[in-house]
């Protein structure tokens, strides 16, 4: 086949599709600035503008943990794999808990797979933030991602995980790197689908957020409050979920957030970067884990693909 016509047909693919978009989103993004805020306020939320906390205000915030989890898979097809779970909560001070568990469908006994993949990693995190109460005793724990996924996919560890912060009176709360929602779309009551991220990319001003509304927040149902942020120049905002008995600190939360994201970032809070390079699996790491503990002829028979084996001649 002529390499120069193939890509000349993905060229045209690709141009096909912002066509498509520009048509689609012509309506939304065509709007004056201003006036899309003035409907957000009346339909959305509530848009607020951040202080940075100056250092006698964040050392209410020293007994902060960050809870993130990282998840590696080796091998090919059922059952010829194992994954590998580690999650880590990290206290400002650098003090530290590390959860890990592995999981190879070769111990199961069974011929059907359970893809269990989300609720495995959702557990291992929300066992790491209990055990993180228990060493670490933080009075705020902020995990990396939304709360409502630890909701959907591991429900009874984290009712468990909710008992323990409502008696031991922690706030918890979730920062949300991409924003996946369409509560504007439904406040708008527009017909056509569009997610959050899109829409409030450029809307907020540096260090402003939208405290979305009850009546439009789905989350709510699951007893969680939310709202966007802008953290940073990049004009893209993340979110945030915390847990309904602290909704009053949700804007003290916001803060926090952005007085801890570096200007020129990307939005992310430096501390939850930290935490998610220091918690990762690396596809070098996990390679050698296996290696050098498992026995050469296992780890080739039981854990190498097809595909790997091709790399290894």
């Amino acid at each position: 086949m002529n390499k120069g016509v193939e890509l000349e047909s993905l060229r045209n693919e690709i141009k096909s599709v912002g066509i498509i978009l520009e048509d689609r989103y012509r309506k939304v993004f065509s709007q004056d600035r201003d006036e899309f805020r003035k409907k957000l306020v009346e339909r959305t939320g509530e848009i607020v503008e951040l202080p940075k906390l100056d250092e006698k205000k964040i050392v209410k915030f020293k007994n902060l943990v960050g809870i993130d989890g990282s998840y590696n898979k080796s091998g090919g097809n059922f059952p010829h794999y194992i994954e590998l779970y580690r999650a880590l909560g990290l206290r400002f001070d650098k003090e530290s808990v590390v959860v890990n568990e592995i999981f190879t469908p070769l111990l199961q006994n069974t011929l059907e797979e359970e893809n269990n993949m989300k609720k495995r990693l959702a557990e291992i995190e929300l066992n790491c933030a209990i055990e993180s109460i228990m060493k670490l005793n933080p009075k705020y724990i902020m995990m990396d991602g939304g709360l409502i996924r630890y909701n959907l996919d591991a429900k009874d560890k984290f009712e468990e995980l909710l008992e323990i912060v409502d008696e031991k009176d922690i706030v918890l709360f979730g920062v949300v790197k991409d924003v996946k929602t369409d509560y504007i779309r439904r406040s708008f009551d527009w017909d056509e689908f569009y997610y959050d991220r899109e829409l409030m990319f450029g809307i907020l001003k540096k260090g402003e957020a939208l405290l979305i509304n009850n009546s439009v927040n789905k989350k709510f149902s699951y007893s969680l409050s939310s709202a966007f942020l802008r953290s940073s120049t990049y004009p893209g905002v993340i979110g945030i979920d915390v847990y309904n008995r602290n909704k009053t600190e949700l804007t003290g939360i916001a803060s926090l957030v952005y007085t801890l994201t570096p200007e020129n970032s990307r939005g992310v809070p430096y501390f939850l970067d930290i935490v998610d390079s220091e918690v990762k699996i690396t596809n070098i790491m996990m390679e050698s884990l296996l290696k050098d503990n498992l026995d050469r002829g296992y780890y080739e028979r039981f854990f190498v693909s097809e595909r790997d084996k091709r790399s290894m001649k």
